[in-house]
């Protein structure tokens, strides 16, 4: 999922692939399968979570991402992989990430350059 490519992720999901990870299940918006790891021992760390938050953010997941928020994910929190915001990975084209961009905004989200 590290390219966007959610609608393939998807397919393989619908074919039998496991989804194993928290962060992999907030990128395709599967929230029952996210409250799973919130209800299991252990729970999520902070940074599981705001990990989680980003790749919710990428995939464009808004009801995902409000609900990591309330979990205790970091607003802007960059992963140690990258050199984005999840504002930075929700910006895109299409209207659905427009909600999640200005909801983030709303929220108090900086994007990197605006975080320098």
């Amino acid at each position: 999922m590290g390219y966007r490519c959610w609608q393939v992720a998807r397919l393989l999901v619908e074919r039998g692939a496991q989804v194993n990870r928290l962060w992999h299940a907030a990128a395709l918006g599967m929230m029952s399968r996210v409250e799973e790891f919130f209800n299991a021992s252990p729970a999520p760390t902070r940074n599981d979570v705001s990990e989680a938050f980003y790749q919710a953010c990428a995939g464009g997941q808004r009801r995902m991402a409000e609900y990591l928020l309330a979990r205790g994910a970091d607003l802007n929190a960059i992963p140690s992989w990258g050199k984005a915001t999840p504002l930075d990975a929700a910006d895109g084209q299409d209207t659905g990430r427009q909600a999640l961009v200005t909801w983030l905004r709303a929220q108090g989200a900086r994007s990197a350059r605006e975080r320098s």
